[in-house]
């Protein structure tokens, strides 16, 4: 009977357990969702922005539209998750940073998410800065910030990397090194050479701003809108992880209720037939 009774109490805790899971599950397709909607907007802005960045290279200020550092030292900053539940999300990118992290050995981090942080106190790695709270609330001003420091500070390093996770389709995330600085020259992505020929066409513009100061400008756009899309991804690919990672757990704890719904409905048959054999022998 005690068995009964505490199998009983086993399969209410895991249809509470999978009650929570579903509910996960589905406020994170939801933000995902919601972010999704967003995405065209960053990219399309980048594109643009990528876009001024090759005429000024190319038709107004070649020789000056990036500058080589003589310092050796990079800076490094790691897009974790403010939460856990995600399933590898955080684990995959800190084991991709631990096997790269020697390329950059010279480096000041920063570092975002609580799981992040939690990460680097366990190699013993001090960030210069960290931002605890990451989400879509926050998004916004942790770009406005981020970006800030590395414009305000690119005279110190000689290179600016990004680790980060990123969905490859809604089910598979990976992990990424991405250089923000220096800002390098390649077309924006679905660029086609008729496309260039926009870029072009506009060098006959008259400009208000002298070439540096369009330069500097430019610059700063291009690591905001690069640190703003990297975040953005990130938040992306965790909410799928998330998803990914409860709806696996909501099906393990239906497979576990089944199995101990089958259990416990055996152990009460075989306790009602004792007692219906203990009661056919008294008689």
């Amino acid at each position: 009977m005690a068995q009964l009774v505490n199998l009983k109490q086993r399969i209410k805790a895991a249809e509470t357990i999978k009650k929570i899971t579903h509910a996960m599950r589905l406020v994170s397709m939801s933000n995902n969702l919601k972010l999704r909607g967003k995405k065209n907007f960053l990219d399309n802005y980048n594109k643009e922005i990528r876009k001024l960045w090759i005429l000024i290279n190319n038709k107004i200020n070649p020789e000056k539209s990036n500058f080589e550092s003589k310092k050796s030292k990079n800076l490094v900053i790691i897009l974790s998750s403010e939460k856990g539940l995600c399933g590898n999300f955080n684990n995959s990118l800190f084991a991709y940073y631990n096997n790269h992290k020697s390329e950059d050995a010279n480096s000041d981090v920063i570092v975002i998410g609580k799981e992040g942080i939690t990460h680097l106190k366990q190699l013993e790695i001090a960030p210069i800065l960290n931002f605890p709270i990451f989400n879509s609330a926050n998004f916004y001003n942790i770009s406005k910030e981020l970006s800030n420091f590395i414009i305000n500070h690119l005279a110190m390093y000689k290179k600016v990397i990004v680790y980060s996770n990123w969905s490859k389709s809604f089910f598979i995330q990976k992990q990424k090194k991405t250089l923000i600085f220096p800002i390098t020259e390649s077309k924006p992505e679905n660029t086609t050479n008729n496309n260039l020929k926009d870029i072009n066409d506009i060098s006959e513009y008259i400009w208000p701003q002298s070439p540096e100061s369009l330069t500097k400008s430019l610059k700063s756009a291009l690591i905001y809108i690069s640190i703003s899309e990297l975040l953005f991804d990130s938040l992306l690919a965790e909410q799928a992880a998330r998803f990914v990672s409860m709806d696996s757990a909501t099906r393990n704890a239906t497979d576990l209720i089944n199995a101990m719904k089958l259990e416990y409905n055996k152990l009460r048959q075989a306790a009602i037939t004792r007692e219906l054999t203990e009661l056919s022998g008294s008689n």
